[in-house]
């Protein structure tokens, strides 16, 4: 990714949290098979981890093969006319981190442990069902995702590990412009009824880059 030093993101806090938050990411092999998913980020392992399916292209991938995560933030149109200065046209502000590593593959009890891991922080209500079900034992309940029924559905995928190696984050979001420029550019988000363009402004506070302040 191309990454002038005027748009580097450098606190690691920040690029966690991006990882995060917008953790649904395109994972790109060798071969440029590209697969997009949910990944889990291991800090204390330094790896990103997630499943596919085992007939997915992916899974041709060697062991210790390396593969690229990209992480998609916010993102909008910016219009030239919400700029003081003249002349302008019209640019694309966005978010990203891609995260370069080495692919491995788990075997099954990881690849339940991997599933588990998204639950817990998507929905952890589905795990405390599963517990609670595993106490009674009672036939008059009915789990959502019971984990005999886990296992059964691991059998078609496949969990793996992305050892990191080294992370690219990018904040493009006009902070090399004029103070006028980017208050110009605060306005028109905050007055346009685009969801985009209020995830892209919430970022922009999150990170304190081009508010003009």
């Amino acid at each position: 990714m191309h990454v002038p030093e005027k748009w580097r993101i450098q606190e690691p806090a920040q690029i966690t949290d991006i990882i995060n938050r917008y953790s649904f990411a395109t994972v790109v092999s060798p071969s440029l098979d590209a697969t997009h998913v949910p990944l889990i980020y291991d800090q204390a392992q330094n790896c990103l981890i997630g499943h596919i399916a085992c007939n997915n292209h992916h899974k041709k991938a060697a062991e210790n093969s390396d593969v690229l995560a990209i992480f998609h933030g916010p993102h909008d149109y910016i219009d030239p006319t919400w700029y003081k200065g003249k002349p302008n046209v019209p640019t694309w502000n966005y978010v990203a981190v891609h995260v370069h590593g080495s692919l491995h593959w788990l075997d099954e009890a990881q690849t339940i442990d991997a599933v588990q891991q998204l639950v817990q922080k998507y929905q952890p209500a589905l795990l405390l069902e599963q517990e609670l079900d595993e106490q009674a034992k009672s036939a008059d309940t009915q789990p959502t995702m019971p984990l005999d029924y886990q296992q059964k559905l691991a059998k078609g995928i496949i969990g793996f590990r992305i050892d990191i190696d080294r992370v690219e984050a990018k904040a493009k979001l006009g902070q090399h412009r004029s103070q006028a420029d980017q208050l110009g550019t605060v306005k028109g988000l905050m007055n346009s009824n685009s969801p985009d363009a209020q995830q892209l402004l919430a970022i922009m506070e999150q990170l304190s880059l081009g508010l003009g302040s």
